[in-house]
């Protein structure tokens, strides 16, 4: 969906990569993590065990506070400085802000919109396996971690239903591209 919307010609920021290069290049965040969780999760290479830290904080709710609390604080300062590169005139209309846990990291009270994006739960289970090269326990266990759907769906501005041809569903969003543009940002602060 992202794509669509940078062929577009709009800026998309993924709240997620940003996480992942803190992960693998910021060395404080690297250091917090490792005395946070210690030696389990590090790879003889010396590098982050992604699924090891994974399979703790996935099932460990504590563990998962500890985790997002040392990440999404510098999540956010990323994204702020990487929306301060752009001048304001490219931001406009919009920019697009990807984050899995848009919800539970309090990202979307900085936003003006929130789009929820949604498949049936099977479908997203087989999308994630294939991603991530992981189990299905595993993803249940991601599942059961988050927010759940129907709250999502409750508290979004816009849904979308990733079903079906992409065809149908860039023809969406280019609907809401023309209604974003149209309608400008700020409602969150109005």
């Amino acid at each position: 969906m992202c794509a669509a919307f940078e062929r577009m010609g709009r800026i998309v920021f993924s709240a997620d990569a940003i996480a992942r290069a803190l992960t693998l290049e910021d060395p404080s965040v690297r250091h917090e993590i490792l005395e946070s969780f210690g030696p389990a999760i590090v790879l003889p290479s010396g590098g982050l065990d992604r699924k090891a830290l994974a399979t703790v904080v996935f099932s460990d709710p504590a563990a998962r506070l500890r985790l997002n609390a040392i990440v999404h604080p510098r999540v956010f300062s990323a994204l702020a400085g990487a929306l301060a590169s752009f001048s304001p005139d490219r931001l406009i209309p919009y920019a697009i802000i990807e984050a899995a846990l848009i919800y539970e990291s309090g990202m979307d009270t900085l936003l003006d919109y929130v789009i929820v994006v949604d498949a049936p739960e099977e479908e997203r289970i087989r999308r994630t396996i294939e991603r991530d090269r992981c189990t299905r326990e595993e993803v249940a266990a991601r599942i059961g971690s988050q927010m759940s759907v129907h709250t999502k769906r409750l508290r979004a501005d816009f849904i979308f239903e990733n079903v079906g041809a992409m065809a149908g569903l860039e023809d969406r969003i280019s609907f809401l591209d023309i209604l974003l543009t149209t309608i400008g940002g700020n409602r969150r602060n109005d």
